[in-house]
Order: structure tokens, then C-alpha cells, then sequence
């Protein structure tokens, strides 16, 4: 179960990277910077067997929330 929470954090990350090009990256910095500051914790210090499952909802969260942005543009 949580192998699939994090393959849906990175596909989520993923797709938004390879949606926007170079300029809208530029463009975009502050909020990409959010989600990366929200996915960082996991990927640093987290220990999988504690709070596993809130962080990665927060993660997919600001993802979607990312891409409503981007879409909106």
C-alpha cells in the first residue's frame, strides 16, 4: 500500500514537470518550490513507519493543488 502512496507522489510530481516547459517552470518557481518543500521531508528524514500515510496525502494534495494552478494559467 504505501509503495503505491509514494509511485503516485512521483508520477503526480512527474507529470506536472514534463506538463509546463522551461518558461512556465520560471514562471511557476514559487509554487514549484512549495510542492518541493512539501515532498523533501519524505524524501530526507521521514520514517516510513510513522505518519506515512497523512504525509503522502499531503503530498498528493499539493500536487493537485499545484496543477489546478497551472491549469488555470
Amino acid at each position: 500500500m504505501m509503495i503505491e502512496n509514494v509511485l503516485l507522489i512521483v508520477r503526480d510530481y512527474n507529470h506536472i514537470m514534463n506538463l509546463i516547459s522551461d518558461f512556465e517552470k520560471k514562471l511557476f518557481s514559487e509554487h514549484l518550490q512549495e510542492l518541493d518543500k512539501t515532498i523533501r521531508p519524505g524524501i530526507m528524514r521521514i520514517t516510513w513507519n510513522n505518519n506515512a500515510e497523512s504525509f503522502a496525502m499531503s503530498c498528493r494534495n499539493s500536487c493537485n493543488m499545484t496543477l489546478k494552478k497551472i491549469k488555470i494559467y
